[in-house]
C-alpha cells in the first residue's frame, strides 16, 4: 500500500506486465502514433485491456488519478511503455477528500453540519462554486497562497472528513446545489452518491426550503409575495421585511432589511425581483440604479445572505433545520448609516430653491447635508431657507 496526498490510501488491484507484442489499436485512436513501441500509456492500457478501460478518456483519467504505477513509480499520461514495463492498478482502500494533483486552497470553510452522507457548509460571499474567478467581497487571501484561486468545490475536497460509508462514496464531495458568487451563506455538499442523487431530486422538487437576507436601498413595507415573470418564466418570492432593522440614509433614504424565501429558482431571482420593486439590493453592481453607483458600492460586495436551510436528510430521513446569523458586515453597514445620518442631516445647509420656490428634496437635501453649508446665492432667482432635517 501506499499513500498519495494527505487522506486517500491506496492497494495493488492488478498487476501487469508488458508483452513482447504490442497490441492491437483501432487506426481510428491512433492520432498520428504509430501503435508500435514504445507505446502512449493510455494507448496500450486502452488497446490491452479494454475491459478495465474501456476508452482513451478512462485510461487517462485513471492516470492522472495516480492510479497506475509504471515499473513502481508514478506514472503521467504522455509516458511511454516497452515490452517488460511492469504496470500495477491502484485502488483506494478509504475515500479521499483531495487527490494530490488539487491545488491546495489556504482557506478553511466554517462547516455547520457534517456526517458520513452530508455536509452543510458556509460559502463565503466572493467565492465562486466553480472555477477560479473571484468576486467582489471575497475575503482576503493568504500571503502564502500559491496557484489558483481556490472555488467552493475545490474547499470542501479539502475541509470535511472522509467519509466512513459503505455505499457508493464520491472520490470527492460534491456541491448539490449553486450560490450566485457574489451571494454567501448556507450550501449542501454529498459525499456519496445516493446522497447526492436524492438531494438534487428534492431541489428539483422544492422540498428544500431556503431563506437568504438581503439589504436593499429604498423603503420596503410588510411583506408580500413578488410573482414577477423572469426569462418568461413563472417566479415567486416571498418577503418579509424586519421593521426593528430598518436605518435612514443620506443616499437612499432608508436601509431596509428583508427576509426572502424564493419559491422557484429562476437566475438572479432575488436580485431582479428585488430591483423590479425599486428596492434593489445594497451592493449589487448589475441591478442597482447606475446613478446611485457611486454612493452605494464601495467594495463591499453584495449584501444577500442564505441564512437557513430546511430539508429531510437525505439518507436518514431526519428532518434537518440549520440556521446561521447574517454576517458581521450587514450590522456595520446599519450602524455606520445610522451614525452618518444622525450626524449629517442635523447640520444647518443653505439650498436653493428653484424658479417656483420650490425646495428640493431626497438625495438633492442629504448631498448637501454632506458638503454642509454650500452656498446657492449666485444666482438671480433664488432665494435661501435653512433645512435641519433631511427626507
Amino acid at each position: 500500500m501506499r499513500k498519495i496526498g494527505s487522506t486517500a490510501d491506496f492497494e495493488v488491484v492488478q498487476s501487469m506486465e508488458v508483452a513482447e507484442r504490442p497490441p492491437h489499436v483501432p487506426a481510428d485512436v491512433r492520432r498520428g502514433e504509430t501503435g508500435e513501441w514504445p507505446m502512449l500509456l493510455p494507448m496500450y492500457l486502452y488497446a490491452a485491456h479494454p475491459d478495465t478501460f474501456p476508452s482513451i478518456s478512462a485510461a487517462k483519467k485513471a492516470v492522472r488519478r495516480q492510479e497506475l504505477l509504471l515499473n513502481d513509480g508514478e506514472a503521467n499520461v504522455s509516458a511511454r511503455v516497452n515490452p517488460g514495463d511492469r504496470l500495477k492498478r491502484l485502488a483506494r482502500t478509504k475515500p479521499a477528500t483531495t487527490a494530490a494533483l488539487f491545488v491546495k486552497p489556504h482557506l478553511s470553510l466554517p462547516i455547520v453540519y457534517e456526517d458520513d452522507y452530508i455536509a452543510v457548509v458556509v460559502k463565503p460571499p466572493g467565492m465562486p462554486v466553480h472555477g477560479t474567478k473571484m468576486e467582489e467581497g471575497a475575503p482576503p487571501r493568504d500571503k502564502k497562497a500559491r496557484g489558483p484561486v481556490p472555488s467552493l468545490r475545490t474547499a470542501i475536497a479539502h475541509c470535511l472528513k472522509p467519509s466512513a460509508a459503505t455505499d457508493a462514496v464520491l472520490r470527492r464531495p460534491q456541491h448539490a446545489h449553486r450560490l450566485d458568487g457574489p451571494t454567501g451563506g448556507l450550501m449542501v455538499c454529498a459525499k456519496t452518491r445516493p446522497a447526492l442523487q436524492n438531494l438534487s431530486i428534492a431541489f428539483q422538487e422544492r422540498r428544500v426550503h431556503k431563506r437568504y437576507r438581503a439589504l436593499v436601498t429604498g423603503h420596503l413595507e410588510g411583506s408580500g409575495t413578488i410573482s414577477t415573470p423572469l426569462s418568461g418564466k413563472p417566479s415567486e418570492t416571498e418577503y418579509s421585511v424586519l421593521d426593528e432593522l430598518r436605518v435612514q440614509s443620506l443616499f437612499s433614504g432608508t436601509i431596509t432589511t428583508v427576509d426572502l424565501w424564493p419559491k422557484t429558482g429562476r437566475h438572479h431571482q432575488l436580485r431582479k425581483h428585488l430591483a423590479s420593486l425599486n428596492v434593489p439590493i445594497l451592493g449589487d453592481k448589475r441591478y442597482h440604479p447606475a446613478d446611485q453607483a457611486e454612493t452605494l458600492l464601495r467594495g463591499e460586495g453584495l449584501f444577500l445572505w442564505a441564512l437557513e436551510l430546511k430539508f429531510d436528510h437525505p439518507i436518514t430521513g431526519e428532518a434537518l433545520n440549520l440556521t446561521i446569523e447574517e454576517p458581521e458586515k450587514f450590522t456595520k453597514w446599519r450602524e455606520k448609516e445610522q451614525r452618518r445620518w444622525e450626524k449629517l442631516s442635523s447640520v444647518p445647509k443653505k439650498v436653493k430653491l428653484g424658479a417656483e420656490g420650490e425646495a428640493p428634496c431626497g438625495d438633492d437635501v442629504a448631498g448637501g447635508a454632506e458638503e454642509a453649508y454650500q452656498d446657492n446665492s449666485d444666482s438671480d432667482d433664488a432665494e435661501e431657507f435653512e433645512v435641519s432635517d433631511a427626507e
